[in-house]
């Protein structure tokens, strides 16, 4: 997954207003995994 993307992802998962990528179906489940591990790190 590209740096623009893992920003992306890091943005929404603080809740920030964000433009999504273009991504393929693998690249998204990188991309959700990203964000709950970010909203995990908020939790804890």
């Amino acid at each position: 997954m590209s740096e623009k993307m893992i920003a992306v992802a890091r943005a929404f998962a603080n809740k920030e207003k964000c433009t999504f990528p273009i991504m393929t179906a693998k690249e998204l489940g990188y991309f959700l995994k990203e964000i709950k591990e970010q909203r995990l790190k908020k939790v804890h």
